[in-house]
């Protein structure tokens, strides 16, 4: 579908991967963050914490940003800093496939998908504010909620849920 450049993770120094080739029918959360977001390592620690409590669910983060020395430094610092095991990723040149409808003018932008289906799609993920869900399954109507680790919580039960 589309290759990122791990930074940080178990695919470190492997070159390019496909994460949505990778990780195939199981339940996934594909975070695409701003590196400019004020709240990245709270956003990355979260998605780590969610990842240790659910063992089925698969998650990376793609930073929208290029290759840059200085950047990769700063994530492999945090990774290392809160012992992440999550793939941490930038964008190879040439950027993200229109086809994934992810706003890059926002903070954010949560896609949750199984087996390459898209089941719900937030932006703007924060501890601050309510998220804007913009794409809901109707099996996914839980993430209207306001706390939003609540609802990324209930969303990854549900997706997991799926058969």
């Amino acid at each position: 579908m589309f290759d990122v450049i791990p930074i940080a993770g178990p695919n470190r120094g492997r070159g390019r991967t496909c994460y949505v080739c990778k990780f195939g029918s199981a339940p996934v959360i594909a975070a695409f963050i701003r590196p400019d977001s004020i709240e990245l390592e709270d956003l990355v620690n979260a998605l780590q914490a969610l990842s240790r409590s659910n063992a089925e669910l698969r998650i990376f983060i793609v930073f929208l940003s290029s290759e840059d020395s200085e950047f990769n430094t700063r994530i492999s610092d945090i990774a290392e800093r809160n012992h992440l095991t999550i793939p941490l990723n930038v964008l190879p040149e040439g950027g993200l496939p229109p086809s994934l409808g992810v706003n890059l003018q926002t903070d954010n932008t949560f896609l949750f998908y199984r087996g390459r289906q898209l089941f719900a799609q937030i932006e703007n993920v924060s501890r601050r504010k309510e998220a804007r869900p913009l794409a809901l399954d109707a099996d996914f109507a839980i993430a209207k909620q306001s706390d939003v680790m609540t609802q990324l919580l209930h969303i990854a039960d549900a997706l997991t849920a799926l058969p």
